[in-house]
């Protein structure tokens, strides 16, 4: 039997290798002369991937408990380590190796500040407006998450708009994209704080009372980089390390206060010291667990799924109503349950595990593999579109968001769900980018540098 506070040989050397990967990324970074390195897109996915697979497994060994829903899954560390290892080695292939889309066309810069300003406004009206018509007055009570438990359950619900409610529920997600245009426009004009503090206070409001962490994740790491990056600065790693703290300890505050669109319940904290609200916050890192456990029961008891992922992804926008033996997540449910004994799978309810291993359900390591290239291979792209515009103000917001967005690629293995998200809340603003921007006619160009690689070769 392991001890529970020691990794053994084998989870060492991968969680080496993982590391090793890590720091050849950052040695590489730092031997570039380019500020901009540092806010390369695949330095956020190694952020979120050290949170959970460094950082989880810390806070275990601390603990030397390594259960999860009533079963002890140490037998299922090596496999997350290993998993993360892979992926995350198969996105920086794919990342520095492949040459990636670039684009052969510039196009003016299509937003000023104060058009940009006015466009994160109408999309943050259209996300709040389009929540309340789904779920009414209600939405008033959430915005103070300290007291939407006592007055959510009395207010009055919106429309029924049927097939179309989970439609409206998503636009939610427009305030992420509206907030941060408003953030990047105040940043560098001072022009309006008002505006920006409401709807970031609204904004934050309702995604605590809602009880979904991933939204504040996605809207406050990219806020911090933008405040960076639209400074010209690079990061402060004193800055976002304390940044990190405050995350965490948020983070904990809401996982043992929580009720899902109720807001938070403080008197859950009576006991409670601060150590113990700090390692709270890594309790979200427990989905490694999981994420091993399946990787290892795939295909031993439970079978590869194919393509099933894919498919689910394509009927997804299409409501139950319409298509109500679709299916889209049964193929997630029943690998979680093939890891509980017959008659306790309902254990498994509420059980999430990392994107990495929802790859893994395919085809195994090859599939897994595939896919870290793959997104090393689109992170490549985004890296290109934004090199040659990292002055413009609705190109930083695009990235930042975009690489905001990558929480989501990492902590949730639910493909149908991740590019949901990323279509209420990334797409739209390169929707906007390419909607009202104009190529550059060729008299006004005299010469077009290629994207700037602030990696050596």
């Amino acid at each position: 039997m392991p001890n529970p506070h020691q990794l053994t040989e084998f989870e060492t050397l991968w969680a080496l290798l993982l590391l090793g990967l890590f720091a050849f990324d950052l040695q590489r970074i730092a031997r570039s002369r380019e500020p901009l390195a540092w806010f390369q897109p695949h330095l956020f996915l190694m952020a979120f991937l050290a949170y959970y697979l460094v950082g989880g497994p810390l806070d275990r060994l601390l603990q030397g408990d390594w259960s999860d829903r009533g079963r002890d899954f140490r037998y299922a560390v090596p496999y997350a380590l290993a998993g993360g290892a892979v992926f995350y080695g198969a996105v920086s292939l794919g990342f520095h190796q492949l040459g990636g889309w670039k684009p052969l066309r510039r196009f003016s810069p299509p937003f000023s500040e104060q058009r940009a300003q006015l466009l994160g406004q109408r999309l943050c009206w259209i996300g709040l407006g389009a929540y309340f018509l789904a779920n009414g007055p209600r939405v008033i009570a959430q915005l103070n998450p300290l007291t939407a438990r006592s007055t959510v359950l009395e207010a009055a619900g919106g429309l029924n708009l049927g097939p179309f409610a989970n439609y409206a529920n998503n636009a939610l997600n427009l305030l992420i994209p509206g907030v941060l245009l408003l953030f990047a426009c105040w940043v560098r004009q001072r022009r309006q704080p008002f505006s920006v503090l409401i709807w970031t206070l609204i904004s934050f409001g309702l995604f605590t009372s809602l009880g979904f962490r991933y939204r504040v994740v996605t809207l406050l790491v990219p806020m911090a980089i933008l405040w960076f990056l639209a400074r010209g600065r690079r990061p402060s790693l004193a800055l976002l390390s304390l940044g990190a703290v405050g995350l965490l300890l948020f983070s904990g505050l809401v996982g043992l206060t929580r009720s899902y669109g109720l807001g938070l319940d403080l008197s859950s904290l009576q006991g409670i010291n601060f150590r113990e609200l700090f390692s709270s916050g890594f309790q979200e890192t427990h989905v490694f667990l999981i994420t091993g456990a399946v990787i290892e029961n795939t295909p031993r008891t439970y079978d590869f799924v194919g393509l099933q992922p894919l498919i689910s992804t394509l009927l997804i926008p299409i409501p139950s109503a319409f298509l109500p033996y679709k299916g889209s997540a049964e193929y997630l449910f029943k690998a979680v349950q093939y890891l509980f004994p017959i008659g306790f799978e309902h254990y498994a309810n509420g059980a999430a595990f990392m994107g990495y291993a929802e790859y893994y359900l395919m085809a195994g390591w090859l599939s897994m593999a595939a896919f870290g290239v793959a997104l090393g291979g689109l992170l490549r792209c985004l890296w290109n579109w934004f090199s040659p515009r990292r002055h413009e103000v609705f190109a930083q917001v695009a990235y930042v968001c975009s690489c905001g967005y990558l929480y989501v690629v990492v902590s949730r293995g639910y493909l149908p769900q991740v590019v949901t998200l990323f279509a209420f809340g990334v797409a739209p603003l390169f929707i906007l980018y390419y909607w009202q921007s104009r190529p550059v006619q060729r008299s006004q160009v005299v010469l077009i540098p290629p994207p700037t690689d602030p990696v050596p070769r």
